[in-house]
């Protein structure tokens, strides 16, 4: 009895085991795959990653009352200093380099929140575009100013530009109304301004070179990247071609030519609604 049923009993397992040999190696029926379904419909709230961001503070309110009091000193004291000066009053005890200087220090901090409000500390620009921003060259030129001699020249755009800035954020129309003329006075003024320390310059007066080629290298900048600058200089070229084409010296027709293609190509190059425009202002005669 006992070796039959250890017989079957081995025959059992064996059986077992080459059936479940061959249950494995059975291929399973492959099974259709459902296409998903495109859809608009979002995760629940409930089951979204939730990652803490920093909410954004938004303007400061700091920086724009130290913006508004930076012009508003420009605007007064500039105002002061200027009638001081146009008027031959006397400098009793420094007022008009007082009021002068602490409007262009008033500039200078107004001009500094604006880059800051547009770009931010952190991000700023490399200096080679910082050039081309039309505040910073401003904040150069009021640096400059600040440390060298007094001119009316000197102190006339930087109050415009406040007033113009101050009534574009308070929206006053009747200044900005007079923006055009405004824009045309800066310019016109920055011109007087060269020739005043080119003369200054040939007379060899302190460090008025050093100002010269401060200013035309903003100028020059200006004509690159402004459509308006390149305008006016083009308005300038054009009234001053009829006295200049009568030089006889060949070099500074040279010169002048070469400047006047160069304005030319300039304003070109700013847009095709400029083209006609510089067409007709570098015209001969």
């Amino acid at each position: 009895m006992s070796s039959s049923s250890s017989a079957q009993l081995h025959s059992t397992v064996a059986n077992g085991r080459s059936s479940e040999a061959a249950t494995k190696t059975q291929k399973p029926e492959p099974t259709k795959e459902v296409p998903i379904e495109p859809t608009n419909k979002t995760v629940d709230a409930e089951f979204r990653k939730k990652k803490l961001v920093r909410k954004h503070a938004g303007p400061s309110k700091i920086k724009y009352a130290v913006w508004l009091g930076g012009h508003a000193t420009c605007v007064v004291f500039g105002v002061i200093a200027l009638v001081w000066n146009l008027l031959w009053f006397k400098d009793h005890y420094y007022l008009s380099s007082i009021c002068y200087r602490i409007s262009l220090i008033g500039e200078v901090v107004a001009l500094v929140c604006t880059t800051s409000r547009r770009f931010g500390f952190a991000h700023l620009p490399r200096f080679s575009m910082m050039l081309a921003q039309k505040n910073f060259q401003y904040i150069l030129l009021s640096v400059a100013w600040l440390f060298t001699f007094r001119s009316v020249l000197k102190i006339v755009p930087v109050i415009l530009i406040s007033m113009l800035q101050l009534a574009e954020n308070k929206k006053i129309e009747p200044l900005l109304k007079l923006g055009d003329m405004f824009g045309t006075i800066i310019a016109f003024d920055e011109l007087i301004l060269v020739a005043y320390l080119f003369a200054r310059t040939v007379a060899m007066i302190k460090t008025s070179g050093y100002q010269l080629i401060l200013m035309m290298t903003l100028l020059w900048l200006r004509v690159l990247f402004d459509a308006k600058t390149a305008e006016m200089f083009a308005y300038v070229v054009d009234r001053l071609d009829g006295k200049m084409s009568q030089v006889q010296n060949k070099k500074v027709r040279k010169a002048w030519n070469k400047l006047r293609a160069f304005i030319k190509e300039k304003v070109e190059g700013h847009g095709p609604d400029n083209q006609v425009d510089a067409n007709q202002k570098m015209s001969k005669n």
